[in-house]
């Protein structure tokens, strides 16, 4: 055999070989492996304060029936477990409902779920948010109820919509009454930019109270600019006597109405509590 013949023996013998040996297969990851990477953003995005403030405020303007002001803390308390606490009002010391609940992957891989006693919502990703349901008779409502949780939103059932709050540290200084050179200075004050308020009364010899209202106004309809916005109150008048406001993303904002001045800082991420 000549060496061109010997040659295209030896190709077609390679090409039989290749012919009888299958491609490898294209593997997958497994579906847990997605489902483990939806818990970590799940689990990341639950923690925090959350406040229905603009849709409270805003729901007479819109002609709807105004719900209840709600508050709601979810702290990180173990692996997979959060401790949740629910508000009513803007009075955060006493809650009124709390309880545990651990997020897990359900055991049939179809997404995941958040369970705490006589309560379990199953959830599943969809696109930037996650969408939870609960069955008829759980969680304490008669029929089933839906939930959403995104980075900066929690829907309770159809009925409550809470914004992520974020706590700011504020100052205020107001003149001594009948001493105008002095004035009634008060540091440290905490305050949540989601519908929050925090008071202080002066040490005058006929003490006035004095609040801030912190608020994140977020237009549900018309023309207006969102906007950060800082009230001035004073106990017993429902109408602010004054108030300022800025960009959304700011992390300061101040106001002096010659009688009252002060201003507010958001922290830094790496010192936010």
């Amino acid at each position: 055999m000549n060496a061109l013949a010997t040659g295209l023996a030896l190709a077609l013998a390679v090409g039989a070989a290749q012919a009888q040996t299958p491609p490898p297969k294209k593997t997958m990851a497994p579906v847990n492996g997605v489902l483990e990477r939806d818990l970590r953003l799940f689990e990341s995005w639950l923690p925090g304060d959350f406040d229905n403030a603009e849709q409270y405020f805003f729901a007479e303007e819109q002609g709807v029936p105004v719900p209840p002001r709600r508050h709601a803390t979810i702290a990180a308390s173990g692996p997979h477990t959060f401790t949740v606490r629910h508000f009513a009002g803007n009075d955060l010391t006493k809650p009124i409902e709390e309880h545990q609940a651990v997020a897990s992957i359900e055991a049939t891989g179809a997404g995941l779920k958040l369970s705490s006693p006589g309560c379990d919502i199953r959830w599943t990703r969809r696109a930037n948010q996650f969408s939870g349901v609960s069955a008829a008779g759980s969680c304490g409502a008669k029929v089933e109820t839906r939930f959403i949780l995104s980075a900066g939103d929690l829907w309770l059932g159809d009925d409550l919509h809470l914004q992520r709050a974020h706590q700011w540290t504020c100052w205020m200084a107001t003149p001594r009454d009948g001493k105008p050179t002095e004035s009634f200075f008060a540091p440290g004050l905490k305050i949540w930019d989601q519908g929050g308020e925090v008071w202080v009364k002066t040490d005058d010899p006929t003490p006035r109270e004095i609040g801030y209202r912190l608020r994140q106004v977020d237009w549900p309809a018309g023309t207006n600019q969102n906007a950060l916005t800082l009230y001035v109150l004073k106990k017993g008048e429902a109408r602010a006597p004054g108030y300022a406001w800025a960009s959304p993303d700011a992390s300061r904002i101040g106001i002096n109405l010659r009688w009252v001045q002060g201003s507010c800082s958001k922290p830094t991420p790496s010192a936010a509590p």
